[in-house]
């Protein structure tokens, strides 16, 4: 299997990790917090992820609870 060296990126988790230099081929991976793949915020921490989700769907209560009149 070929790998794209472009689009690969360590991501270490855990503590007391230590940062260790990856390279494929002939070149360095780059070392990211976080990483987005198919629409999903992979991170260490969930929280910026779970934040944008609530906030979507905030969003749309909002807009179901403003589109009723009788909410009662």
């Amino acid at each position: 299997m070929m790998f794209s060296t472009d689009k690969s990126k360590v991501m270490c988790f855990g503590f007391n990790n230590k940062e260790v230099e990856y390279i494929l081929g002939n070149h360095r991976l780059s070392a990211v917090k976080e990483e987005r793949d198919l629409g999903v915020t992979i991170r260490v921490k969930s929280s910026k992820h779970c934040a944008k989700v609530a906030a979507a769907s905030n969003a749309v209560l909002g807009m179901i609870c403003r589109t009723f009149l009788c909410k009662g």
